[in-house]
C-alpha cells in the first residue's frame, strides 16, 4: 500500500494538493479494506490552534482523512460514478485525549484506517449509499474510530433536487464574495490563531451567527452549492471551545445533517449542554439544517 505520496486530488473531490492527505485504500484480504493518510507536521489550517494538542493532531484533520478515504473507496471499489453528488447524512468521531502524543516530535505522522466491508445500499445494480466505519491507529496504537452515512445521486438527479429545493438557479461558493467578518469573535476565544479560521460571529451566551468564508481553501477547496457538513462540525467545535475552560479539547463528535444549508442565507447557532456534551443546532430560515454534539475533555 502506498504511504509516501497522496492520491490524485480529483479522485477524492479535491482541487488543491495541500488539502489532500489520503495515500491509498486497498482490500485487506478478508473482505475489508485498509487506508492510510499522511498527517502533516504543520498545516496552514489544521495546525493553527492555540491548544498545543490540537497543533500536534487536530481531530478535524483525522475526520477529513476518513472523509477522503470514503470518497476514494466509493469510486474505486463500489463503482460510484465520477460525477455523482455525495450527500453526507451523518458523521461521527471519537479520538483518545492523548492521541496527539503518538505524533512524531518532528516530521509527518501516518494514520492507518481499517474498516470492514460496508454493505452498499443499492438501486438496481448501482450503489446509492454507504455507511463505512473506520478503526483508527497511529504508529500501531489504536486512537479511536469514525463512521459516516453517505448517499449518492447522479449529477442530473442532484441538480433537479437542488434547483427544486431553492426554487431557482443554483449558486456556488465561487460566485460569492469573501465573508463579511463584522461581529466575528476573537480567534483565541474559539481556540484558533488566525482570524480567517473563525466561524462564529455575534456570540452571546448560547447563541451565535455562523460565518461562511467561501474564500477559505481549507473549507471550500472546490466550488460547492451549499454549506458543507465539515464547516458545521468545525463551527460546533469552536462554539464548544468558547463555552469551555481553555484546557479542554474535542475528543468526540456526532453530527446529523437534516437539510441542505444555502450559501446565501444566514444561519443561526444555539448551544445547550446535555449529557456531558455541548449540542449545537444550526437553523436557517426557521428550519433545522444540522445538529452537532461535541464532547471535550482535559488534555492528558
Amino acid at each position: 500500500m502506498r504511504t509516501d505520496t497522496t492520491v490524485e486530488p480529483s479522485s477524492i473531490h479535491r482541487r488543491h494538493a495541500a488539502t489532500v492527505f489520503l495515500t491509498d485504500v486497498q482490500p485487506d484480504g478478508s473482505d475489508g479494506f485498509v487506508a492510510a493518510a499522511i498527517l502533516p507536521d504543520g498545516h496552514a489550517y489544521y495546525s493553527a490552534h492555540t491548544a498545543p494538542a490540537n497543533r500536534r493532531l487536530d481531530p478535524m484533520l483525522v475526520l477529513e482523512t476518513c472523509r477522503q478515504a470514503h470518497n476514494y473507496l466509493a469510486h474505486t471499489y463500489f463503482e460510484v460514478e465520477a460525477d455523482a453528488a455525495f450527500i453526507l447524512n451523518r458523521f461521527s468521531l471519537r479520538v483518545a485525549p492523548d492521541a496527539y502524543t503518538l505524533m512524531p516530535a518532528v516530521g509527518d505522522g501516518l494514520l492507518r484506517m481499517t474498516l470492514p466491508a460496508p454493505t452498499p445500499q443499492l438501486l438496481g445494480r448501482r450503489t446509492r449509499g454507504l455507511a463505512p466505519s473506520f478503526a483508527l491507529s497511529l504508529d500501531g496504537t489504536p486512537i479511536g474510530e469514525s463512521d459516516m452515512t453517505v448517499g449518492y445521486l447522479s449529477a442530473a438527479a442532484y441538480r433537479a433536487l437542488r434547483t427544486r429545493h431553492r426554487g431557482g438557479a443554483l449558486i456556488t461558493s465561487d460566485d460569492l464574495p469573501p465573508a463579511d467578518r463584522t461581529g466575528a469573535v476573537a480567534p483565541a476565544i474559539v481556540g484558533r490563531i488566525r482570524d480567517a479560521d473563525v466561524l462564529l460571529a455575534d456570540l452571546a451566551g448560547d447563541r451565535a451567527r455562523l460565518l461562511v468564508p467561501v474564500e477559505h481553501t481549507g473549507l471550500f477547496d472546490h466550488p460547492l452549492d451549499h454549506i458543507p457538513g465539515t464547516l458545521f462540525i468545525e463551527a460546533a467545535r469552536q462554539f464548544a471551545t468558547a463555552l469551555s475552560p481553555p484546557s479542554m479539547i474535542m475528543t468526540s463528535m456526532n453530527a446529523t445533517f437534516h437539510a441542505f444549508a444555502e450559501l446565501d442565507a444566514p444561519v443561526s447557532l444555539t448551544a445547550v449542554t446535555r449529557g456531558g456534551e455541548i449540542v449545537v443546532d444550526a437553523c436557517q430560515a426557521g428550519r433545522a439544517v444540522a445538529t452537532v454534539a461535541v464532547a471535550l475533555l482535559p488534555v492528558r
